[in-house]
């Protein structure tokens, strides 16, 4: 019975599109795909394989999984707030019942786009070395959110919704400063909080998810080298830098206060408009794409897929 609760908690709460599932031959391509995208990229200078170097991985469908609908943008290309969205629909339908309010959004708001990438890592490399991964995961035996090392074949071989990565490639100062700073000495572990929320807010230090682990290792390694390590001082720079998080569109059970599921911790407390206007905010891997393509310190973006 608790399985097939747990299965319709990912459905429902999460909008899976298919059950994550284990396909050894299809990893197997992956991993090399992904090797030989590698391979193309140090081919074309954006990887230099004499120093370290590091880029940031992205697996399709695990974690939050499937589709989630999310939030439209101004005609500017400008991201509305929650409260933005909020205020123009209690404008234009004249009243603050959540109903129509939620109604409008749902109609106003809908973009049409889904969030496809669900899950970030960071794989580097050391001259002559085999690639590694950092990324942050839930413990399933202690509910303790930890940093976690594994190979870049490990990192692709799990159960995945598709057999599909996205690669983004920091600029060559930004993956040299990532590797030296936070990844080989493991100083990233200072950027970990214990406490693990899937949907934690992006500006605060209480509790974490995943990708907003990826985040801040990124964003400290922006700041400059004496700055103290440490989640305010990485928050400090994505606030400085811009960073939006991800607008989504919630439902049904979504919208309960707080439990466990299969992936930890749901926390909403902290979302202020989930439970009356069913929005909230989100670090998502495409919240991280926007955010590094408007830093300016990307290289390049790849999607690897096998059939």
């Amino acid at each position: 019975m608790r399985l097939l609760i747990l299965l319709a908690l990912c459905m429902t709460l999460v909008g899976c599109e298919l059950i994550p599932r284990r396909n050894a031959k299809a990893n197997a391509q992956l991993y090399q795909a992904v090797l030989a995208e590698l391979s193309a990229l140090e081919a074309a200078g954006m990887i230099d394989p004499s120093k370290p170097a590091a880029v940031v991985l992205a697996r399709y469908g695990t974690s939050v999984g499937g589709s989630i609908p999310l939030a439209a943008r101004h005609g500017d290309g400008r991201r509305y707030t929650a409260q933005e969205m909020i205020a123009s629909c209690q404008k234009s339908t004249g009243t603050h019942r959540a109903r129509r309010v939620k109604r409008c959004l749902r109609t106003t708001f809908a973009s049409g786009e889904t969030m496809l990438y669900s899950h970030a890592g960071i794989a580097f490399r050391l001259p002559g070395r085999a690639w590694q991964v950092r990324q942050s995961l839930r413990s399933i035996e202690t509910s303790i959110h930890q940093q976690w090392y594994s190979t870049l074949e490990q990192f692709v071989d799990i159960s995945l919704i598709d057999t599909r990565l996205m690669i983004m490639v920091p600029d060559l100062d930004l993956q040299e400063r990532l590797v030296r700073g936070f990844l080989v000495y493991r100083s990233g572990q200072k950027l970990i909080t214990p406490v693990y929320n899937l949907v934690a807010d992006p500006f605060q230090t209480r509790e974490q998810m995943s990708n907003q682990f990826v985040l801040e290792l990124l964003a400290m390694a922006m700041q400059p080298a004496d700055m103290p390590i440490s989640r305010a001082n990485a928050q400090a720079k994505l606030r400085a830098l811009g960073y939006e998080p991800t607008i989504i569109q919630l439902g049904g059970v979504q919208t309960l206060t707080k439990y466990d599921n299969l992936f930890g911790t749901i926390d909403l407390s902290a979302q202020p408009y989930t439970r009356r206007y069913e929005i909230g905010e989100m670090i998502t891997v495409l919240s991280m794409r926007k955010f590094m393509r408007k830093t300016g310190r990307i290289q390049a973006i790849r999607d690897v897929a096998v059939e």
